[in-house]
């Protein structure tokens, strides 16, 4: 917080949100032209896959529950694109950080690693896992 950092990830990643939620956001950006800056809105559209990978972050959970944060985040959750489209967090998520952070706001731990990994229990799977 004495930073002012609202979002911090581990790593970046490139995930598409697809055509239909691009149309979302273009018709929120249309619909509210002065929500966010010009710079934040160009730098977004120009590559709008770059996103954070999100299986560990840090946020301000306040930044999500605000204005405009929220607003784009219920049009998301109205239009149904979790359940239709299979739209995953890390697109949301990464669309609402680029579009109302400032830059500085967020932060890429490079000194802090993080491995994800699925946990399997012997009776559950051992016979599917080659022991060598």
């Amino acid at each position: 917080r004495k930073n002012k950092i609202r979002y911090g990830f581990v790593q970046p990643t490139y995930e598409p949100g697809g055509d239909a939620f691009d149309a979302l956001v273009d018709g929120y950006l249309n619909k509210y032209p002065n929500v966010t800056s010009q710079r934040s809105i160009e730098s977004y559209k120009q590559d709008r896959g770059v996103g954070f990978y999100n299986n560990f972050f840090m946020a301000d959970v306040s930044f999500f529950m605000s204005p405009p944060a929220a607003t784009l985040l219920a049009a998301i959750d109205r239009s149904k694109l979790i359940f239709t489209q299979r739209t995953g967090d890390l697109v949301i998520q990464s669309a609402v950080v680029r579009l109302f952070l400032k830059p500085e706001e967020v932060h890429w731990f490079r000194d802090l690693t993080y491995e994800h990994m699925t946990l399997c229990r012997k009776e559950k799977c051992g016979y599917l896992i080659h022991k060598g």
